[in-house]
């Protein structure tokens, strides 16, 4: 009776031993289930994240973009003394081809380094033109450096021609002198601009005019696009007669 008694308390000990260890090793395998349906969890979010669809990352780079031409659109805009620097310069260049014989205005823009010959002419729509020794591209790098544009076709046309890469000046005479000196420039929208003015005659008089103008930035610094001061005198009707 006693060896049947000792048998079943043995039994009831190695049955409660087992048990406890089948519950020490399932609780890791659980933890183990636990951390990896973690870490799936969190590679799906971050693959959905990662994914997002063309719509959601074409707004995303176009806001981006967006934000960098602002930035760079402000950047670049001109100072004050470059936009007085630049139209000065411009109306030199306009009252000065306006008001000064052809002959005499390349041989101050080439430092005397020119030959023209007023007796070798060619005529053009009714205008005469008279050779030089110069190219006519060396001309054009010259007004290069001040337009752009419309601005520049314009000046070229106005008393030049291209004949077979030789440049022919206007043969006809010139006018008064004038001398044209910003007082105030205020931006009107995007890259234009009004410009006050005071001119000065050789008579010593002067007069306060005002004018619009565009300026475009190029791979060389700023350069005037286009203007509303054209004298008189580079029109086809005024200045383009014998």
């Amino acid at each position: 009776m006693l060896t049947q008694k000792l048998l079943i308390i043995l039994c009831t000990i190695s049955i409660v031993f087992s048990f406890a260890a089948c519950a020490r090793q399932a609780e890791p395998d659980t933890q183990n289930e636990t951390s990896t349906q973690e870490e799936q969890n969190q590679q799906t979010t971050e693959s959905q994240s990662e994914q997002k669809s063309p719509t959601e990352r074409t707004d995303s780079n176009s806001s981006e973009q967006q934000k960098e031409d602002q930035n760079l659109s402000e950047k670049e805009e001109p100072t004050e003394s470059e936009l007085t620097e630049l139209f000065d310069r411009a109306m030199y260049e306009i009252n000065n081809l306006a008001t000064t014989e052809i002959d005499y205005l390349l041989s101050e823009i080439f430092d005397g380094d020119i030959e023209c010959d007023y007796s070798n002419q060619i005529t053009i729509n009714g205008v005469p033109y008279q050779w030089t020794s110069r190219r006519y591209s060396e001309l054009v790098d010259y007004y290069s450096q001040t337009f752009t544009g419309e601005a520049l076709d314009w000046l070229l046309t106005s008393n030049f021609a291209d004949v077979d890469g030789v440049l022919y000046g206007f043969a006809g005479g010139g006018a008064s002198g004038i001398l044209s000196k910003a007082v105030s420039i205020e931006k009107l929208e995007e890259n234009t601009y009004q410009a006050t003015y005071e001119n000065t005659y050789v008579s010593g008089s002067t007069e306060e005019c005002s004018t619009t103008f565009t300026i475009e930035k190029t791979d060389d610094g700023y350069r005037v696009s286009d203007i509303a001061h054209r004298p008189y005198f580079l029109s086809q009707s005024g200045h383009r007669t014998n």
